[in-house]
């Protein structure tokens, strides 16, 4: 029989980064900080609420969700030399009242996670030994976040002037032309649903301005002029509509905060008029059961 191999963390690229308030630790097998454990990373918890059936056997299904995520991490101070100095800023840099960002790399993949600290040990069982700790982050939105935002202009450029040399006829010696277009296309090869935010610029008069997601849509009831910006977000948690950075309300009741399925998704941009006065930038990041 072949002695199965076993895996080892120099096999795995594997790294976790904490942020908090300005400061990062970072947990991997070349830092001072070397991982233990991992848990949480991979699964969430699931929440199934069911009924018992009346007549027939079993129960129905109420819901299915995702419940908060727990994140527990395990690791140790290498060297012993060093303890007393990074367990002392391990002291400091855990504190509760602030709020956590977990970014993990596995295998090339790097996704993040916004937590609070639930709890941490530091554990020295004497005072020439290790210190190993063990922190627990709770992470309200269970997802991971895909590391890489994706970002759409409406302004496109196409090359007319190429090497070897092809020009296009009655373009003369012009480098490229700049056209725009309202139409994007969103790739969402996430997990679940998302949410994307839509900053609109108007370099004219825009009467009232449209985001559109299949049937749903977003309609801003105001008359924008030069220089005038709407940011609108339909991130779950995070639904909001600013006009020049302040919060703004003045949106067809009939509007929904659309979120994009999963898939091939089309949004277009229009206004009731002075379409073509607007620039747009479409934003959004996929999210994640885990990594």
């Amino acid at each position: 029989a072949v002695p199965e191999r076993r895996v080892s963390m120099e096999d795995v690229d594997f790294s976790i980064t904490i942020l908090s308030n300005g400061e990062t630790v970072e947990i991997s097998p070349q830092s001072v900080f070397r991982p233990l454990s991992a848990e949480g990373f991979a699964c969430g918890d699931y929440g199934v609420t069911t009924d018992e059936n009346m007549l027939i056997d079993g129960s129905y299904i109420h819901s299915r969700r995702l419940n908060a995520r727990l994140l527990v991490i395990s690791f140790e101070i290498f060297p012993i030399c060093e303890s007393e100095k990074y367990r002392s800023r391990l002291i400091h840099f855990l504190n509760p009242k602030n709020d956590f960002t977990v970014t993990v790399i596995r295998n090339g993949v790097k996704r993040s996670i916004d937590c609070v600290l639930k709890s941490s040990k530091i554990i020295q069982p004497t005072l020439r030994s290790a210190v190993t700790a063990e922190i627990a982050f709770l992470c309200p939105m269970p997802y991971f976040a895909d590391d890489r935002e994706e970002i759409y202009s409406n302004s496109t450029v196409v090359p007319l002037f190429t090497f070897p040399f092809n020009s296009v006829k009655g373009y003369g010696i012009t480098m490229g032309k700049s056209y725009r277009t309202n139409i994007f296309n969103v790739e969402n090869y996430g997990d679940t649903d998302i949410g994307v935010t839509v900053s609109i610029y108007a370099s004219g008069k825009v009467v009232n301005p449209k985001i559109s997601c299949g049937d749903q849509y977003i309609k801003i009831t105001d008359s924008m002029k030069n220089g005038d910006v709407y940011t609108v977000s339909t991130e779950p948690g995070n639904k909001r509509i600013e006009k020049n950075g302040v919060g703004n309300f003045c949106f067809d009741r009939s509007s929904v905060f659309f979120s994009v399925p999963r898939g091939s998704s089309t949004i277009t941009i229009t206004a009731d008029s002075g379409e073509d006065f607007i620039r747009s930038v479409l934003s959004y990041s996929e999210r994640y059961l885990g990594i």
